[in-house]
């Protein structure tokens, strides 16, 4: 991997948009894999695809997982408000020193000075932000609607000496079996954009590309619309998207985006690529009860100050349930947080989905206590079972997913007879939140 640059300054540990999140995790709580990391992608075996074989690269299977490297910067060039607001402030002053009889040298000495201070301080207040993340795209399923995939979103936190922290923003969607939105290309894709055919391409030209110590045979275009210019860059073996950058400057605003691969590998998480059963197929939904919990920071010396605890339910209504797919709304109500209103978000639940709401029988009939399931050479955590013991004459098993250094953990509980997750907390220390759910009712 490339030494990247230590961030400066990041402002993407915000919880804005908290409740959103969560509404998502529900629908999102999935996969896992395990292999090598491999900059390039390589054709592999079939990784129990099995569906639609609609106009993906061979590379795109159940199981592959593509991290990048993201980037992103702000830098405000004027305020259009503040700024008419000093020019009328300015026009005041000068009319007063005018009116006072001043010599008209001695209101333009005064007029300058008055601008030269205006410029400090739009040096001062007209400041930048910027952050550094890593985003991973796990595909989840090849459908006929498209390329079920979920996308994580880790930060880096100079507090955990920039160690990536998985997010709450958990988002999974289908994306178009052509381009995977914007993730690969097809070579007839790349051949009309050399021919000068792309559809809104001003240039296109092949170059090597770098990463680390892999050099691609590339191509290269570019996108004007506006204030914007988009410079995307694709292996031409593959069709993956190497880097991509956009810029948006007006102007009041300069904006820089951009993300690089940082890693391909497929996962050999054994429960990609199994199927639902009918017993599964057929629930009509399920319901979970729990807490969103507001960790409070605490002071060494003084009393505990207890946490914010959010009561919180999640229902899975079901339908157009398919062995390798279920169409599910997911609904998330947290008390006290937020504007009180229900969030409903509609989704696709997979069996391939790294930690989610089932895993087959069979698959967790055969893990063992304390086996590795899958290591992330990108992002560095790990998955392992945990537990596995009986309660009443269930067998439960216990899966934990753990960053680096403790930076984030999610522990989901299955039942091993028909393979539902029965409870799950999701923990993040450096956001001081927790996430606990249990399973209370099934339809």
């Amino acid at each position: 991997m490339n030494q990247r640059p230590r961030p400066t300054q990041d402002d993407s540990g915000s919880m804005h948009g908290t409740l959103l999140a969560v509404a998502v995790l529900m629908i999102a709580l999935l996969l896992a894999p395990k292999a090598d990391a491999q900059p390039r992608p390589e054709a592999p075996h079939d990784a129990g695809r099995g569906q639609t074989q609609t106009a993906v690269p061979e590379w795109v299977v159940p199981g592959a997982r593509i991290t990048q490297y993201a980037m992103s910067s702000q830098h405000t060039k004027r305020n259009r408000a503040r700024d008419n607001r000093w020019r009328e402030d300015d026009e005041r002053a000068r009319q007063r020193d005018i009116d006072a009889g001043l010599p008209a040298d001695e209101v333009e000495r005064r007029a300058r000075q008055r601008e030269e201070q205006r410029a400090s301080d739009r040096r001062l207040y007209n400041t930048g932000t910027g952050g550094y993340s890593y985003v991973q795209y796990d595909i989840v399923a090849i459908t006929e609607d498209g390329v079920l995939m979920e996308v994580r979103f880790y930060t880096l936190n100079p507090a955990t000496n920039n160690l990536p922290e998985l997010s709450f923003v958990i988002q999974s969607k289908l994306y178009d079996h052509a381009t995977g939105g914007g993730l690969w290309v097809t070579p007839a894709m790349i051949q009309r954009a050399l021919d000068g055919r792309g559809d809104g391409i001003s240039r296109a030209y092949r170059a090597p590309y770098t990463i680390g110590e892999h050099t691609y045979d590339a191509v290269a275009w570019v996108l004007s619309s506006g204030d914007t210019v988009i410079r995307q860059v694709y292996d031409t073996a593959t069709g993956i998207q190497l880097y991509q950058s956009q810029i948006t400057d007006t102007d009041d605003l300069r904006s820089h985006q951009s993300t690089e691969l940082a890693g391909y590998r497929v996962s050999e998480l054994p429960w990609v690529g199994t199927r639902f059963t009918e017993q599964v197929r057929g629930l009509r939904g399920l319901a979970y009860e729990g807490a969103f919990v507001a960790v409070m920071p605490q002071t060494p010396g003084l009393d505990r100050v207890p946490d914010n605890v959010h009561p919180m339910k999640v229902s899975i209504a079901i339908q157009a349930p398919a062995a390798d797919a279920i169409d599910a709304t997911t609904r998330v109500e947290i008390q006290g947080l937020g504007p009180g209103e229900p969030t409903e978000q509609e989704g696709v639940l997979s069996p391939s989905h790294r930690l989610g709401i089932y895993i087959a029988p069979e698959v967790l009939a055969g893990l063992e206590r304390g086996q590795v399931l899958d290591e992330d050479p990108v992002i560095g955590y790990s998955i392992r079972v945990t537990d596995i013991y009986q309660v009443d004459g269930v067998t439960l098993v216990e899966l934990t997913e753990q960053g680096q250094a403790n930076t984030h953990s999610v522990v989901v509980t299955y039942d091993a007879r028909v393979g539902l997750q029965v409870a799950y907390v999701g923990h993040h220390p450096s956001q001081m939140r927790r996430i606990e759910l249990n399973l209370t009712g099934v339809e």
